[in-house]
C-alpha cells in the first residue's frame, strides 16, 4: 500500500480535485486582475458594495469572487462582506514596483490558453503549438499585431527583471566590465539595475527598435535598436542575455550566440542568465517553464551540461555557473 492510499493520507483521487481547484483559482485571479480590484483596495478595506461601485460591477458577484479569493490568500475578510489586501494581494496592484498583475494578464491570457490547448501538436510533431494555433504566426508577430496584450507581456518582463535583478547584482560584481551590452534587454529594467548598483559601468540596451523606443532615458545607458539574428553592438566588455536563449531552438540559439561572438573584442565575456533544470523527480519550476517554451516559442530550458554543449557549438567555453538568491543562474563563458 502506498503512502497516498493509506488511511492517514489523502486518496489518489484528491490530486485531481486539487488540480481542478488550482485551475479555477488561476482563472479567478486573472478575473480579479483584469477588473483591477486590488487597485481599488490600495487605500484600505471596502465592503463588497463599495468595491462593486468602484469597479462598475454587480455587488453580489463581487462578494462571491472576493470570498473565493480570500480562501486563496489574496484578500482578507476583515468584517462581514468587507475586504482588505493581504501581502500576496498587494502584488496584484498595478502601481507597486514588484507588481505581478501584468504577469497574470499575460500568462493567463486567452491567447495562451489556446496555445496550451494545442500542446499535443508539439508532442506529435516537435513543432511549436502556438504557431500552429495561430496559422503560422509566431508569438512575437502576434504581439506586434495585438499591442494591448503585447504591452502586458512587456510589463511582465520588466517586472520580472525587477524581481530578479537585485539578486543578480548581489551575486556578481559587474564593476570589472566598463561597458555592458544587454542583448534582448527589453525596456532596460535589468541593465538599469546594473548601472545603479555599479556606477563605473556604461550600458548599451539592445533589442528590437520598437521595444527600446519604449525604454526610459537613463544616464550612462545608450539605446540601440536592431535584430540579434543579424548583428549586435560590437566592442563591449560583457554581453548579457537574460531569458533570451531559452526562447529558441538549438540552431537559432547558436545563430544568436554566434553574432555575439563576432561582436566581442579580445578579453570580453558572455553571461547567460537562465534557469537550470534539475535532475531527479523533485519539484522544479524550470521543468514547467520548459513545457511553456515548447508550447510558445519552440525554445527549451536546459541543464548545465546542455548549456555547456550549446555554448561549445557556438564557439564558447563555459567557465562557471553562479547561483543567485532568486530563480535564475548566471552562466559565464568566454570565446574559445
Amino acid at each position: 500500500m502506498t503512502a497516498d492510499s493509506s488511511p492517514s493520507g489523502p486518496p489518489p483521487e484528491a490530486a485531481y480535485f486539487e488540480m481542478l481547484a488550482a485551475y479555477w483559482r488561476l482563472l479567478g485571479v486573472r478575473a480579479v486582475a483584469d477588473a483591477a480590484l486590488a487597485d481599488h483596495l490600495k487605500d484600505g478595506p471596502l465592503t463588497a458594495d463599495e468595491l462593486a461601485a468602484r469597479a462598475q460591477a454587480q455587488p453580489n458577484a463581487i462578494y462571491r469572487i472576493m470570498r473565493s479569493m480570500t480562501n486563496a490568500g489574496f484578500f482578507e475578510e476583515v468584517a462581514p462582506r468587507t475586504f482588505a489586501l493581504t501581502p500576496v494581494g498587494q502584488l496584484l496592484r498595478s502601481d507597486v514596483p514588484n507588481s505581478f498583475r501584468s504577469m497574470i494578464l499575460s500568462e493567463m491570457g486567452i491567447e495562451r490558453v489556446a496555445a496550451w490547448h494545442n500542446l499535443p501538436y508539439s508532442f506529435r510533431t516537435g513543432k511549436v503549438a502556438w504557431d500552429d494555433a495561430y496559422q503560422g504566426k509566431d508569438v512575437w508577430h502576434w504581439y506586434r499585431e495585438n499591442p494591448a496584450q503585447g504591452e502586458h507581456f512587456a510589463k511582465w518582463m520588466t517586472q520580472g527583471s525587477r524581481v530578479t535583478g537585485q539578486a543578480i547584482c548581489k551575486a556578481f560584481d559587474f564593476s570589472a566590465y566598463p561597458t555592458i551590452v544587454d542583448v534582448g534587454g527589453g525596456q532596460g529594467q535589468f541593465l538599469t539595475q546594473i548601472l545603479d548598483a555599479f556606477p563605473s559601468c556604461q550600458g548599451i540596451l539592445f533589442d528590437q527598435p520598437q521595444v527600446v523606443a519604449g525604454a526610459p532615458d537613463v544616464p550612462r545607458l545608450k539605446k540601440v535598436g536592431g535584430d540579434f539574428f543579424e548583428a549586435v553592438p560590437a566592442g563591449a566588455d560583457l554581453y548579457t542575455l537574460k531569458w533570451v536563449i531559452h526562447d529558441w531552438d538549438i540552431p537559432k540559439s547558436v545563430a544568436i550566440l554566434g553574432n555575439v561572438r563576432k561582436a566581442m573584442k579580445p578579453g570580453a565575456q558572455l553571461m547567460l542568465i537562465e534557469a537550470l533544470v534539475r535532475k531527479g523527480p523533485e519539484a522544479d519550476l524550470a521543468k514547467w517553464m520548459d513545457i511553456n517554451m515548447m508550447t510558445m516559442t519552440g525554445g527549451e530550458e536546459r541543464d548545465e551540461s546542455e548549456y555547456r554543449e550549446l555554448l561549445d557549438r557556438a564557439g564558447f567555453a563555459l567557465e562557471r555557473t553562479i547561483a543567485t538568491d532568486a530563480f535564475p543562474w548566471l552562466l559565464l563563458a568566454k570565446p574559445k
